[in-house]
């Protein structure tokens, strides 16, 4: 065998090494309540057939988001993850900064959504960067903008078709808000949720490569 050929030879198995390695992560994804971001994320994984990754998406039962971070660091004492995200919105909680600051501690991803996981929803039918800052943003939001595409939108929504047909919308629809909230020194809503769906992908990416 040629230097050559042994070199091509090991260099493919330290990539099927690689590949391997992203399917077979260990996810944990705590995110605040018992039906809205746990409902769209498992009907995310399902839509790109992540059926043998470890992704363990489990709610806090709190909306706090210091509550949620701290709910994930006593998972994460409890049990070996590579990567854990925690998913929380800004809406009129008080503690929205210090859970940003205990994720960065931890080593944990925020996943966070300004003024709430809905605006990541809105993001999949149009663009925007509007801000809401009545005493409650997130039912402007929902009743103002969302229902006009959901008409009978619930905290139970059922997100598959809208997951199917327009996911890459909102994932580019994300990116641009992101930037546009970066420039206002993050004032306008945004939400990282597109790092999740690209997650998501590159981890279905790893399984049809494999």
């Amino acid at each position: 065998m040629g230097t050559d050929d042994f070199h091509k030879k090991r260099n493919t198995k330290i990539r099927g090494r690689k590949t391997r390695r992203k399917e077979n992560e260990i996810i944990l994804i705590v995110c605040e309540g018992e039906k809205t971001e746990k409902n769209y994320l498992n009907q995310l994984k399902d839509f790109f057939e992540l059926i043998n990754v470890s992704i363990n998406i489990i709610s806090s039962k709190d909306s706090d988001p210091l509550k949620i971070v701290n709910f994930a660091e006593k998972k994460s004492k409890e049990n070996f993850y590579d990567k854990i995200y925690c998913v929380f919105d800004k809406d009129k909680h008080s503690s929205f900064n210090d859970a940003k600051q205990k994720c960065d501690q931890c080593n944990f991803e925020a996943i966070v959504s300004i003024p709430c996981f809905e605006f990541w929803v809105l993001l999949h039918f149009t663009y925007t960067t509007k801000s809401f800052s009545t005493n409650s943003p997130c039912n402007e939001l929902i009743n103002t903008c969302l229902k006009k595409y959901i008409k009978d939108y619930t905290k139970n929504y059922d997100f598959t078709s809208i997951i199917q047909k327009n996911l890459n919308a909102a994932i580019a629809n994300a990116q641009k808000a992101n930037e546009e909230a970066e420039k206002n020194n993050y004032t306008s809503s945004y939400t990282f949720m597109d790092k999740l769906a690209l997650k998501f992908q590159e981890l279905n990416n790893a399984r049809i490569n494999q």
